[in-house]
């Protein structure tokens, strides 16, 4: 009660229960792969390249074969852009890098007298829960020394206990908890023209990214494969509008070379260029957009030496055709991504380029996770326009930053909610509230065409 005189205004505040809308993060990328060490298909987060380390060990290639490509592909992630990701170790025993290595934390024999076989009671596991999700089979270690002499030349695969087809699926339904990832990479499972398995993992990968409809698959190319003159090893691939593969492979440093030590390995060694790729595209999302093509001048790539074969127009015009993207050198401008599709592009030319696709992917989650508010809300005529006006402020707002086409907001998207719209009365009557979304989405301008004309018969002078 106000006593002294005057004018005084009351406001009721009665909240609707609507906030607004944030667009969610595009650029978290899950890593599976062998790593140096750590615990086999534990999904770990990491920030930063240091910690990366710190979990699965120091990056090492001591030849051209022995290459530890997730290291380099997670090196290069963050080199290009990243910011964070999860990386799941596959195959290979928890602390082996580390007894190597003689690092503190992985005691493989806790007791003080290790020699004495004959003890009362050993542990016939030293390690009795290193995995938290280990294989129930008795015969983890099926073959404990199977080779007398571990050292010569593995394969990459080997060398690092890269995992089954069993172990990729498990992981893979791990990963189907966090929504937070936005990209998939697989850095010692490129596509193959002659080995089914592996291929059987990048289809593992494929049916998980098309299940969960919010995440990308960077696809990496066969090495030492001219896919430009061999279009025939190219008819296995996947033609989902969440893959993308980029070509060819790249060279970059060593860490490990020392020119005065013969066995430093190489000065250069040549990985695959998932991790580069997605690199560039967490550091185009954060400056421009994830409507934005990841490529051009401005997606240059850091921390490559070389390419492992060059292209010129010819080879991209062919593999363009494909959805194959091709990464090249341009004078003036170095190595740059110079592509932006995706692998559907015949099966579904609507999710031809990545942008689009991404941006799409973005809407949706963007709106499922911002108007979980009106759940358990009465479905009437005063939800519906709530979330008419919550969901076009937040799709006004990528339009003023230029995520769409057309010169005013009617042009670019539209949000429809209502009885008689997207609605019956008998979908009200099971609980339903339908709203229906549209957008005109922003195309990379791929070929800029010029058209210079000479007009005859003009004088010189000015």
């Amino acid at each position: 009660m106000n006593l002294s005189p005057g004018v005084y205004v009351h406001i009721d505040e009665k909240p609707t229960g609507a906030m607004p809308i944030e667009a969610i993060g595009t650029s978290t990328v899950a890593f599976l792969g062998s790593t140096a060490q750590g615990t086999p298909s534990k999904i770990v987060r990491v920030t930063s390249f240091g910690e990366y380390e710190k979990e699965f060990g120091v990056v090492k290639s001591f030849n051209e074969i022995d290459v530890d490509y997730t290291g380099h592909s997670v090196k290069a992630f963050f080199q290009n852009g990243g910011s964070e990701a999860y990386v799941v170790r596959l195959g290979g025993d928890e602390g082996s890098a580390n007894q190597e290595e003689g690092e503190s934390g992985t005691d493989p024999d806790p007791d003080p007298n290790p020699d004495p076989d004959p003890n009362p009671d050993p542990d016939p596991n030293p390690d009795p829960d290193p995995n938290p999700d280990p294989d129930p089979n008795p015969d983890p270690d099926p073959d404990p020394d199977p080779d007398p002499d571990p050292d010569p030349d593995p394969s990459p695969d080997d060398a690092a206990g890269d995992g089954t087809l069993k172990e990729y699926a498990e992981v893979l339904n791990m990963l189907e908890k966090y929504d937070d990832i936005d990209i998939i990479c697989l850095p010692t499972q490129h596509f193959s023209i002659s080995d089914g398995n592996q291929n059987a993992i990048i289809g593992a990968a494929v049916a998980h990214v098309e299940k969960m409809q919010n995440r990308m698959l960077i696809l990496d190319p066969p090495p030492e494969t001219d896919l430009a003159d061999n279009l025939t090893k190219t008819t296995g691939l996947p033609t989902s509008p969440h893959c993308v593969m980029y070509y060819p492979w790249v060279e970059t440093p060593n860490p490990n070379y020392n020119p005065d030590h013969e066995d430093s390995g190489p000065a250069g060694v040549l990985v695959p260029p998932s991790g580069f790729a997605a690199g560039v595209w967490a550091r185009t999302d954060a400056r421009r957009g994830v409507w934005k093509a990841p490529a051009g001048i401005q997606a240059d790539i850091y921390g490559i030496s070389r390419l492992e074969r060059m292209i010129v127009d010819v080879d991209q015009g062919v593999l363009n055709d494909i959805g194959i993207n091709c990464i090249r050198n341009k004078p003036g401008y170095g190595t740059v991504l110079w592509g932006a599709r995706t692998l559907a592009v015949k099966k579904a030319p609507q999710w031809r380029y990545v942008p689009v696709r991404r941006t799409a992917i973005m809407l949706k989650e963007s709106i499922r996770r911002g108007i979980q508010w009106a759940v358990f809300e009465p479905n009437d005529e005063s939800l519906w326009a709530a979330l008419r006006l919550n969901i076009s402020a937040f799709m006004n707002g990528l339009f003023s930053a230029g995520a769409f086409q057309g010169k005013r907001a009617s042009e670019a998207y539209f949000v429809r909610c209502g009885l008689g719209d997207t609605m019956k009365q008998e979908d009200i009557d099971k609980g339903y509230v339908i709203v229906m979304v549209g957008f005109a989405p922003v195309k990379p301008a791929e070929f800029v065409l010029v058209t210079i004309q000479q007009l005859a018969g003009q004088n010189g002078g000015v």
